[in-house]
């Protein structure tokens, strides 16, 4: 019965959460997610308080280092300007290190082939929707073309699917190792698809984590196998392992020959190019350079990011809003300052150390396997954060967890414990969680409904929609915009002028560096003539976005109408605008005779 229990555990972490989607959220994937295994989990440490399960002693160093590190985290959140996603972004650390203990728990080594099994099955099925989505476009054009952006099957970003895959590998590699002779060629079958859809997805983070964790994975068993390893009698001997290795070889190969990838697919993206990656990294820097010890506050790189960028970038206002830095590594150095970062390394430097000293230390032919295997998925994590973002989705965070649970389970030295106090603590904690990300995800779904409100005019509806969706758990949707901006929006299109301003001002306290609500500010205070506001809220939008002809327009009639005409005068003639406007030649008609009375 107990063992029933456990799988079925494993198999809502593992085969039921990567499907969760709810499409009438504004957040289709992660709030859901994380609701759902926050919910398991409190199940799971329940079972372990019956059951009187062991964890692993606080005192091992990668588990001491996360700590370090959520602490840190901590502290940051009061130094963040938003603490509602200062809070979001500390529960998914939290339910690392949870899930650390949880799989520790849960795995043996009687049910640690089941679990591999489970992973393999997932990749499995997400392998054959993406082949489906990437096919689609065929039964309804005969062509087959279209923006690889959108193939991203249930992980709402094709770079998540695709290194959620790359992680799923090694223990996909695993189980074809160590499975029976029926699952073998499912389990080859599956490690084909997954390097198939890994280069057709085109994820360059991940194609350099793939080629960068085989070559050193490939080094580490050279040298610890320098004196007994012949690569013909190995291969001779190790049948499957060959198979394995020699398919993979071929299927590249084919790929690489009939697939002209530059010709089938559409990538269009400021953010992957080069020159906005390093954009990106410079202010990521930035930021960092100007909060060097607390840093910005977890979850608020999206919400300082603005002032620090956009009048060195094109004009992205309408179409790409910036809500991470493409490198974890400077996301958790500007959030969580020099010292986060720090305990942030230690935790994958001491979880390599730890790895390393189980393969010198460990007999078991199977748990050799393993060891390089999770020495290949953490190199994969680590490499990809240098170009990508995984640690922002839970089911990466899952896979992470299951890798570091791993190699303390299987170390050569090991403390345990068997504490109420500790499962007590978690539920406690995952309940918190579970709360906060339930009452966040009604909000979703709130604004969601705001937002269709929005697409048809329904000014009404999204007033009210977002009325009830802001509150402490929500003031900033997916895409870093304050969702009262949305009711301010729908309240100045109404003719609520003060309504509107009131708003304003809330989304403003949420997000001081929205550029868009900015100048709306202003715009309400001109329409409402106090123009002394106006010029204020119009130039923290320049800083901004100096190049806003917008906004330098509205500047110049504040500045008019409470008579600085050289004021106005400077802001018309020093700033480039599009003659071709309407409003400009009609701005320029209006002042004209002002301007020409100080020459």
């Amino acid at each position: 019965m107990k063992s029933k229990i456990v799988n079925f555990f494993i198999i809502c972490i593992f085969l039921i959460n990567p499907f969760i989607i709810c499409n009438f959220s504004v957040e289709t994937i992660l709030t859901p997610r994380i609701i759902f295994i926050s919910f398991i989990s409190i199940l799971i440490l329940i079972h372990n308080i019956i059951n009187k399960s062991y964890y692993p002693h606080l005192n091992n160093p990668i588990l001491i280092s996360l700590l370090i590190f959520i602490l840190f985290s901590s502290i940051s959140m009061f130094f963040s300007v938003n603490l509602t996603e200062s809070i979001f972004d500390l529960s998914k650390l939290f339910l690392l290190i949870i899930l650390v203990f949880i799989f520790y728990s849960l795995i043996n080594k009687y049910n640690i082939l089941l679990l591999f099994k489970i992973v393999t099955i997932t990749s499995f099925i997400l392998s054959i929707f993406t082949f489906y989505l990437l096919l689609e476009p065929i039964f309804h054009t005969s062509k087959l073309g279209f923006d690889i952006y959108s193939i991203f099957a249930t992980m709402g970003h094709k770079n998540i699917l695709s290194i959620f895959l790359l992680l799923s590998l090694p223990l996909a590699i695993y189980f074809f190792l160590n499975t029976k002779k029926s699952w073998k060629y499912f389990s080859l079958t599956t490690i084909t698809f997954i390097i198939i859809n890994i280069i057709i997805l085109q994820s360059r983070s991940v194609w350099l984590a793939l080629f960068i964790s085989t070559f050193l994975t490939t080094i580490l068993f050279l040298i610890n196998n320098k004196k007994s390893f012949h690569p013909f009698t190995y291969f001779k001997k190790h049948r499957s392992l060959s198979f394995l290795f020699f398919s993979l070889i071929f299927s590249l190969f084919i790929l690489f020959l009939f697939t002209p990838l530059n010709n089938i697919f559409i990538s269009k993206s400021f953010s992957t190019s080069p020159q906005g990656r390093v954009d990106l990294y410079e202010q990521s820097l930035n930021m960092f350079y100007d909060n060097p010890i607390t840093g910005v506050g977890i979850g608020n790189w999206k919400i300082n990011f603005p002032k620090y960028s956009f009048s060195g970038l094109e004009d992205q206002f309408n179409e790409i809003h910036f809500i991470r830095p493409h490198n974890d590594y400077l996301w958790v150095l500007s959030e969580t300052g020099i010292f986060g970062f720090l305990s942030y390394l230690s935790i994958f430097i001491l979880a390599f150390y730890l790895l390393i000293k189980n393969q010198k230390y460990q007999e078991n032919k199977s748990l050799q396997q393993l060891m390089y295997l999770i020495f290949f998925g953490l190199t994969s994590f680590i490499i990809d954060s240098l170009f990508s973002f995984p640690k922002e989705r839970i089911e990466i965070l899952i896979l992470l967890s299951l890798f570091l649970s791993l190699i303390i389970k299987f170390s050569y030295k090991q403390n345990k414990i068997n504490s109420k106090t500790v499962s007590y603590f978690f539920i406690f904690i995952l309940l918190s969680i579970f709360i906060f990300s339930t009452n966040r995800f009604l909000a979703e779904i709130h604004t969601k409904n705001a937002l269709d409100a929005k697409a048809v005019n329904n000014h009404q509806l999204v007033i009210q929609e977002i009325s009830t969706a802001e509150s402490f758990f929500y003031n900033i949707d997916h895409v870093a915009n304050p969702i009262s901006w949305y009711s301010g929006n729908a309240k100045f299109l109404s003719g609520d002028i003060n309504s509107a301003l009131h708003e304003y001002l809330k989304a403003y306290s949420a997000h001081p560096y929205h550029f868009h609500n900015l100048n709306n500010i202003g715009t309400c205070y001109s329409q409402l003539n106090d123009n002394i506001n106006a010029i204020k809220y119009f130039k923290k939008a320049l800083t901004i976005y100096p190049y806003s002809q917008n906004t330098l327009l509205n500047l110049v009639i504040s500045y008019y109408n409470i008579g600085k005409l050289d004021s106005a005068k400077y802001y018309f003639e020093n700033n480039y605008y599009d003659t071709s406007s309407e409003r400009y030649h009609s701005i320029k008609e209006q002042l004209y005779f002002s301007f020409d009375s100080l020459k």
